[in-house]
């Protein structure tokens, strides 16, 4: 598995849900939210002992390339800089197109999420390789343990499985993709066994997404083939690039269209970090616990809570299932159940002009 693949980590998102911690310039995968170390450099250090360090890229965007440096400073041979922000389409097409002569499968990964069991998945992960080199397009699904509203999910046809290699791990033929479902609905997939948790990782040749990107989105297409014909065009054709997901832009058309898209199953304690209620749910181990980050805290009748501060001392009196989040120049009070809707704070800011504290 050492050299038979390589792998981008996608770094150049915003994390709008964990704000005001994460920003624009500093965003949730620079932040060490877990542990002592950043969520990208938890990232890339599970893929070590199964990836060469030169086969591992990182993709970000202008803004964020020193901060990334900062926390991985011997990648800065190995950074596919993206000059705007453009989503998970743009980047995954831009770094297929830079690593085009390398006929290897890529295993593009977000660079901010948790996983508990990284030898497991590991192991997914070579499955997905060894998929992908039969031309699929291949995501890691992830099996849902609850019924959460706040993820997309994949339906997978549990008769149509894929591949005779030998592997105690199956992969099957994607039906479609389902977005954030209500609660009611999110039930029913979770007791169905026919539905996974979308988590964002998709391995594929680069020729195959490339071939992708011409058949589903020629647009794109056609700014990709322009930088990869003159490479002093990134500016300006990437500037015009759509502002698209991958999966909406690619995976989402090629499972309908009946190509080959297929998913690895998954079980390895796994979590996006989403927004600070998940982040409590990760880290809390009794009920009614209060979590306290970064900061001195006194608190009179509060529970279930997740205190996470600066350098202030953060008093609290009679709160419960309350998020506090506190930096030098914005304070965030939330209930956890409205944890979600913490981007649409970040909306009104920026539509209200107020830059400086994206």
């Amino acid at each position: 598995m050492k050299s038979n693949f390589y792998v981008v980590i996608m770094a150049g998102g915003s994390g709008t849900r964990l704000w005001p911690k994460s920003r624009l310039k500093k965003p949730k995968q620079l932040y060490a939210l877990i542990n002592q170390e950043s969520m990208i450099q938890n990232t890339v250090n599970r893929l070590l002992p199964a990836v060469p360090k030169e086969n591992i890229f990182i993709a970000t965007n202008r803004e964020q390339k020193t901060e990334i440096l900062k926390h991985l400073p011997g990648f800065s041979k190995n950074i596919i800089e993206e000059p705007f922000i453009r989503n998970t389409g743009p980047c995954i097409g831009l770094a297929s197109v830079l690593l085009k002569d390398k006929n290897a499968p890529i295993a593009f990964l977000p660079a901010d999420h948790y996983i508990g069991k990284e030898k497991e998945f590991l192991k997914v992960l070579k499955k997905a390789v060894e998929i992908a080199q039969k031309d699929y397009l291949v995501l890691i699904g992830i099996r849902p343990t609850d019924a959460d509203t706040g993820l997309g999910y994949i339906k997978i046809n549990l008769k149509s499985q894929i591949s005779n290699l030998k592997s105690d791990y199956l992969a099957y033929q994607v039906e479609k993709f389902v977005e954030k479902p209500d609660k009611e609905t999110a039930k029913k997939y979770l007791s169905s066994g026919q539905y996974l948790w979308n988590a964002g990782m998709f391995v594929a040749r680069p020729l195959v997404i490339l071939d992708l990107f011409q058949d589903l989105a020629p647009k794109i297409y056609r700014r990709l083939k322009a930088i990869q014909k003159q490479p002093q065009t990134l500016n300006q054709e990437y500037e015009k690039m759509e502002n698209i997901s991958f999966d909406y832009a690619i995976a989402e058309k090629a499972a309908a269209a009946g190509k080959k898209v297929a998913v690895v199953p998954g079980d390895f304690a796994w979590s996006d970090v989403g927004n600070w209620k998940k982040l409590f749910e990760m880290l809390s181990r009794k009920e009614k616990e209060n979590i306290i980050i970064g900061c001195e805290h006194y608190g009179v009748e509060t529970s279930g809570c997740l205190i996470h501060g600066t350098e202030r001392l953060v008093a609290t009196v009679g709160l419960k299932d309350i998020i506090v989040v506190d930096t030098p120049d914005v304070v965030l009070v939330c209930h956890k159940d409205k944890a979600q809707e913490v981007k649409k704070i970040v909306e009104t800011l920026k539509n209200k002009g107020k830059e400086k504290y994206l």
